[in-house]
């Protein structure tokens, strides 16, 4: 380290997840929520595969509002377009779970032990392929992200008609096919006819 130097990362305990926010920043200034995900972390951490979608986290809402001010600031350093804010989620502090544990022991009050601790730890400042994968689902799957409760909901009365415009579609050009052959069918007889 004193020869070459080096980087020394600080690595949390009690990871419960990873998430991550997508956001789209408007020229405007707004801020807004696309999507949220959870990144699938293998070796350590130091390895990620893809990620799930939406976010496991407990608390959606605070972690759109986390990364909403990451984007304020963002903006604010002339940053506009796509951006991703990682996180990683903690359950809180050794210190905070021992002070719940004794808060625990001396009253019969129930403790709030839901909380979480979210830590930003790194921004993309361009459409990350976790968004390219969530466009590729919307694709498939019409709908939208309630970033407060962390739900996506598809559109299921779309989604239906599209199935019966494809149905119908279909079923056209099978009949397509079938008035071609036997067009040919029908010259044919009409030909043999005239020959007798």
């Amino acid at each position: 380290m004193a020869a070459q130097g080096g980087i020394m990362e600080a690595c949390l305990e009690d990871i419960a997840s990873c998430p991550q926010v997508q956001l789209l920043i408007t020229p405007q200034g707004g801020v807004q929520v696309l999507a949220t995900q959870d990144k699938v972390v293998l070796l350590g951490g130091y390895t990620s595969p893809g990620c799930t979608f939406p976010s496991s986290c407990s608390q959606p809402a605070a972690l759109a509002q986390a990364a909403r001010e990451a984007g304020k600031v963002a903006y604010a350093a002339g940053m506009v377009g796509y951006l991703q804010v990682a996180f990683l989620c903690t359950a809180g502090s050794q210190q905070q779970r021992q002070q719940q544990g004794h808060q625990l022991a001396r009253s019969s009050q129930p403790v709030q032990t839901s909380k979480v601790l979210l830590w930003g730890c790194d921004l993309l400042p361009c459409p990350s392929p976790a968004l390219a994968v969530y466009r590729l689902y919307q694709i498939a799957h019409p709908g939208s992200f309630d970033e407060q409760s962390g739900v996506y909901h598809a559109f299921a009365r779309q989604r239906s008609h599209i199935h019966q415009q494809g149905a119908v579609t279909l079923q056209q050009h099978k009949q397509g096919q079938q008035g071609q052959q036997l067009q040919p069918l029908q010259q044919q007889q009409q030909q043999q006819t005239q020959q007798g």
